[in-house]
């Protein structure tokens, strides 16, 4: 792939690019004269600095590590120790960000390098980029998401470190962010040495000075940008100014009617002083119809050239049309032979997101007894449908405080501990319970007889919550003394009886 092109295996590459690889290639030989010293120390070193640079170009990012070594007799060597690079991801990044993950990879290289040498070095970091200077001068958490996790690896990466400018002429780490070919690596002594001053003292080194670092929130590239709102239109500020629709009515229905009594003769103007039911409409037709514009501009657009309007509008599934003469968004459809009302069958099309749509539904709330979400959705699809309403209609029913009142949360007892019969292993019906159930109907031995109404006795054991039923005649104490003989005889003597069980037996005993 080149330049943005891509060629199949069995497609013939273009001139341009075989011609470049025939270059390429026939300097491939000349490194075969490549030697490299591997002493990059001078004899009898007395001080030890590393200094990484690093660069980057819209094909590559990398960075290279030098060694600066003084003796006791000043003389300073300048080595070349090791390089990194790799290529610029397929997704395109902004020069600066490029930048950062060079200075990056620079300080990962430099814990590479720290731990395998092993001595006390001073280390400097060189970058073309005040950009990157200012990214890594500022805490990570004034940038955004990308900038940030560089930054702050490579602050914990370069904590003992310098960081500092070199200009773009004077970078070695140019050489691998644009590439050179074979026979300039042979004689490039800025690669191999490093640059001209970094064998001069450091008061000759390149003044930090005069460079201007970006203010960090004056970064055009990381810093957080607010995201600019749009100046309100008309409508909005309108509505905004309101918290009740009625009273909104009523204050544009004199607005409106201001300038028609302007245009009249002091005499011939209305004596009436309250706006009148065809005012209030009106003003409501206005105000929906400017909504409608804004929230819906491209689909009015369409609706009113008679075209179909977009398959990723909101309202097409409604076959939106325009009614005549108030100019209104309302429902299609094909019920218009039904003898329901015009509102019933077309109903205007609100967006839910808008203090217009609030408000009504507030309005209809409290005008119907503050109605609950299912039934307020339900009345306002009689001459409005609101896309969304079951949502904005919970969210005004949550917040209306009448509601709120009128439904406490109740105080829940919690219940008594459980007696211990109810949770100790025993025999099956030695703790038992006994109830009536009833009545029931018995069928008689003869057809014509009338039926006659029984019960059933329900013995329940406390432990296993077994059940034990035993029918019974009628409710007589006679005939509970039978079942109770039948459900001993079945189940044995209990030990323990409720209640219910201990008053009829005292009560039998005393009989």
């Amino acid at each position: 792939m080149d330049d943005g092109h891509s060629w199949g295996w069995d497609q013939v590459l273009p001139k341009a690019m075989i011609e470049r690889w025939i270059a390429y290639q026939s300097q491939l030989p000349l490194l075969n004269e490549l030697s490299i010293e591997r002493c990059v120390l001078c004899p009898n070193p007395t001080t030890i600095q590393l200094h990484l640079f690093s660069d980057a170009s819209e094909r590559a990012y990398g960075a290279c590590v030098y060694v600066r070594s003084t003796n006791s007799a000043g003389t300073v060597k300048v080595a070349l120790l090791t390089t990194k690079s790799k290529v610029t991801p397929l997704k395109q990044q902004t020069i600066p960000r490029l930048e950062l993950c060079g200075a990056l990879l620079a300080a990962q290289l430099y814990e590479r390098v720290v731990e395998s040498l092993q001595l006390p070095v001073q280390t400097f970091f060189w970058v073309d980029s005040t950009t990157v200077l200012s990214w890594l001068k500022s805490p990570p958490t004034t940038w955004t998401t990308f900038v940030a996790n560089r930054v702050s690896k490579t602050q914990q990466a370069t904590v003992n470190c310098t960081w500092r400018h070199v200009a773009g002429k004077e970078n070695p780490a140019d050489h691998l962010s644009r590439g050179m070919t074979a026979e300039t690596l042979l004689e490039c002594v800025n690669w191999w040495q490093g640059t001209t001053w970094l064998h001069l003292d450091d008061n000759e080194w390149p003044i930090q000075c005069p460079f201007a670092i970006e203010d960090p929130k004056a970064s055009i590239e990381a810093r957080k940008v607010a995201p600019v709102e749009p100046e309100p239109s008309f409508i909005d500020q309108l509505v905004s100014r309101f918290s009740q629709y009625q009273r909104m009515l009523r204050i544009v229905a004199y607005c409106l009617r201001f300038p028609r009594n302007c245009q009249l003769a002091k005499e011939n103007r209305p004596e009436n002083t309250c706006v009148t039911v065809n005012e209030t409409q009106e003003a409501e037709t206005i105000l929906i119809r400017l909504v409608q514009q804004q929230s819906f501009m491209e689909e009015w657009r369409l609706i009113e050239k008679s075209m179909p309007v977009s398959t990723k509008s909101r309202i097409k599934w409604f076959h939106p049309m325009l009614s005549s003469p108030e100019r209104l968004i309302r429902i299609g459809g094909r019920i218009n032979q039904s003898q329901q009302p015009y509102d019933a069958k077309h109903q205007i099309i609100l967006p839910s997101s808008h203090h217009l749509s609030t408000l009504l539904v507030r309005s209809y709330h409290e005008r119907h007894l503050h109605a609950a979400p299912q039934l307020l959705v339900s009345i306002l699809r009689l001459r409005y449908w609101i896309i969304g309403a079951r949502n904005l209609a919970r969210k005004i029913v949550h917040k209306c405080v009448v509601c709120v009142k009128a439904r406490p949360k109740l105080i829940k007892q919690f219940m008594a501990e459980l007696p211990a019969k109810r949770i100790i292993a025993s025999r099956p019906f030695s703790a038992t319970g006994v109830d009536y159930w009833g009545p029931i109907l018995l069928q008689p031995p003869h057809r014509r007889a009338a039926a006659r109404k029984a019960y059933v006795a329900v013995f329940i054991c406390f432990c296993t919550k077994a059940v034990h039923l035993e029918l019974v005649a009628d409710i007589s104490t006679q005939k509970f003394i039978q079942a109770l003989r039948r459900f001993v005889a079945r189940r044995g003597l209990c030990s323990t009886y409720t209640a219910t069980m201990v008053e009829i037996l005292l009560e039998l005993l005393t009989n």
